[in-house]
């Protein structure tokens, strides 16, 4: 999977995101080769498709001649068919005119080839000396556009303004357009971002540390992976499950702190989100410690952010336990209930449908625990006439008083004609709503 930081090659910027918008004021032709050969180079070396569209004072030929300097096997990516050195007038001015739809889409439509030819995206530059004042406004607004749409796609671009050509005004418009600026002064070169990219970035600051705050104050853990799974970033809650300090943690792979992943397939499952983008869940995590002091019950759910894996997880430790103690005890109870010589119900409380039955009902009554349950009527067709009237009070009582009733007195007809005349005992069992259950 290609990173979506990439490296620009540029010393004073170093690596930057896909969809970076940068411009570089220039006044000879060595700036515009101090800048463009190193920035094409480690576009080349790290799989980009790159279009270099040249202007003067740095025509085609002398741009291919001065990266032919800084890489002695150029000639392996012409082969590839990975780079286009061309002049403005096949790219900006066909047919002597700038259209700015034209030029654009032509960017998207190369950037979706290279991407679809196995490159990684689409790396560029373009040279504006070309530009006449009657074109200004027209370029202005396509900078503008390309800046709004450039973070959408796997694309860096560099466009080179001549400082000779750009009066006070020219340089406010462009620098707006574009995310920071590159100048050459004293000899060092510097770079300054436009005042919408500081508003930008101010935005983004205070939107990840109110994002920090609430991961910090979140009752779940958050974890963030790469897309090899090492660990990114990671909330306080994920430190106290782990006891470990997020210096300890960054960078580490997820397999150094849990060396079992692989053996229970999560490993895998995790990569597999990476890979398509489906969200997996699971309750069945086990997180022991490595030295042994801890061992929790995790809900996870890991879930794709970006080129990465987001995991939230909840600590279900009590409810787990909670759930093994209550199975203990319906098993215990079932154990009583079949071996006991009375004959037991469960009945539901909507509509009266047997829903259990022991083995000594079995055996009373004639009908199987099969039947029973099958047959939501069978009590209906059973029941002898004289006792349906004393059944809808009892059901009656239990509705409004919801305490037990204790020696009613029901009469039945087995499966075999004889009848049956039984003193109930009758419990009703209320559901965390409130509700009559059972």
């Amino acid at each position: 999977m290609e990173s979506k930081i990439r490296s620009s090659g540029i010393d004073i910027i170093g690596n930057t995101p896909w969809g970076t918008h940068f411009c570089l004021f220039y006044q000879t032709k060595e700036d515009l080769i101090d800048i463009l050969v190193p920035y094409f180079k480690a576009g080349l070396e790290n799989n980009e498709y790159c279009m270099w569209i040249t202007s003067e004072p740095l025509n085609a030929k002398e741009a291919e001649k001065a990266i032919r300097v800084a890489m002695p096997n150029f000639d392996e990516y012409l082969l590839r068919n990975q780079i286009e050195i061309i002049p403005y007038t096949e790219w900006y001015m066909k047919n002597n005119e700038f259209d700015s739809d034209r030029v654009l889409n032509g960017w998207v439509d190369k950037c979706n080839s290279a991407i679809e030819s196995g490159f990684a995206g689409l790396r560029l530059t373009g040279n504006t000396l070309w530009l006449e004042k009657k074109d200004w406004n027209d370029f202005k607004d396509y900078e503008e556009e390309v800046n709004n749409v450039i973070g959408n796609f796997q694309m860096v671009a560099i466009c080179t303004y001549s400082l000779e050509k750009c009066g006070s005004f020219e340089l406010l418009d462009v620098i707006q357009n574009h995310q920071f600026a590159l100048i050459r002064r004293e000899g060092k070169w510097e770079s300054f971002k436009s005042l919408e990219q500081i508003a930008l970035e101010r935005k983004l600051k205070e939107s990840e540390r109110r994002l920090k705050k609430f991961m910090n104050s979140a009752t779940d853990g958050f974890v963030l992976f790469d897309s090899k799974l090492n660990y990114i970033d990671i909330n306080n809650v994920t430190l106290q499950t782990l006891g470990m300090t997020k210096e300890e943690l960054i960078g580490k792979n997820i397999l150094d702190i849990a060396p079992n992943l692989k053996e229970t397939g999560r490993y895998d499952l995790y990569l597999d989100v990476i890979k398509t983008g489906n969200p997996f869940s699971t309750e069945d995590v086990i997180y022991n410690r490595l030295d042994g002091s801890f061992s929790s019950h995790l809900s996870v759910r890991a879930f794709k952010v970006g080129d990465d894996l987001g995991l939230i997880f909840t600590d279900v430790t009590g409810r787990k336990k909670s759930e093994k103690k209550n199975k203990k005890i319906k098993d215990r109870l079932v154990r009583l209930t079949d071996n006991a010589d009375e004959a037991i119900f469960r009945v539901g409380a909507k509509g009266g449908q047997v829903i259990y039955v022991n083995p000594a009902a079995e055996r009373i009554f004639g009908y199987t625990k099969a039947e029973w349950i099958s047959n939501p009527h069978l009590g209906e067709q059973i029941i002898l006439p004289n006792f349906v009237e004393r059944q809808k009070e009892i059901i009656e009582e239990l509705n409004k008083n919801r305490k037990p009733i204790k020696n009613a007195i029901l009469g039945w007809r087995a499966k075999d004609g004889r009848e049956v005349i039984m003193e109930y005992t009758i419990i009703p069992i209320i559901d965390d709503n409130g509700q009559l259950a059972y």
